[in-house]
């Protein structure tokens, strides 16, 4: 598997969800028109980069290409989703969690599925990822090389599984406290589909 081959699998998957263009109410879609994922605010964002001036200002005027290489920028290598791929064991025990991150990435933004990979694994193994942000100890989100090492541990200790799961909870948990969370109900389906144990009746 190389980082190529993963991106395209993720992206394919990403389909199911994010498939075409959609134009609802802003009491839905706080983030406006969208193409296959890319929303207007999110797009409005991207063009104040420099390396992304020149994109159209209407999501409807994205190409596939374009599309493909901002998730392959901003979801894909920003987060480091290979990186994480590469932890020893963790494709084998948990290829869920891996593509999680991405999925998440892609509907939530980027920084709040580490948040929720760094609490999970705290709350699972005991440790402690927050770090100092303004003299207060926060989860950054950021999945770097000591989040990546605990994430290794919690393989080793055959916990992993526990961690993904309660990333699909905190997931869940997070969109059910949104303003517009009755007007999508595929959210949970999505979410949920990445668990690897059925939640306990």
């Amino acid at each position: 598997m190389t980082a190529d081959a993963l991106f395209k699998t993720y992206r394919q998957n990403l389909a199911i969800w994010e498939g075409g263009v959609a134009d609802r109410p802003l009491s839905v879609d706080p983030g406006g028109v969208t193409n296959k994922g890319i929303s207007k605010g999110f797009l409005d964002e991207l063009r104040k980069l420099p390396r992304y001036r020149n994109l159209p200002s209407d999501p409807r005027s994205l190409s596939d290409a374009q599309i493909d290489a901002i998730y392959r920028t901003e979801n894909f290598d920003r987060p480091q989703i290979w990186r994480l791929a590469q932890v020893t064991g963790l494709l084998a025990d948990a290829p869920q969690l891996v593509e999680q991150m991405f999925d998440a990435g892609v509907q939530h933004g980027i920084d709040n599925p580490g948040k929720w990979l760094q609490e999970a694994l705290d709350e699972t193994l005991g440790t402690d990822l927050r770090s100092a942000i303004k003299g207060k100890l926060e989860y950054d989100g950021i999945v770097g090389s000591g989040t990546r090492k605990v994430v290794e541990q919690a393989v080793k200790a055959g916990k992993i599984t526990e961690v993904n799961d309660l990333i699909v909870d905190k997931r869940i948990a997070y969109m059910k406290a949104l303003p517009n969370y009755s007007g999508n109900p595929g959210w949970i389906t999505r979410a949920e589909s990445f668990r690897i144990k059925p939640p306990s009746p």
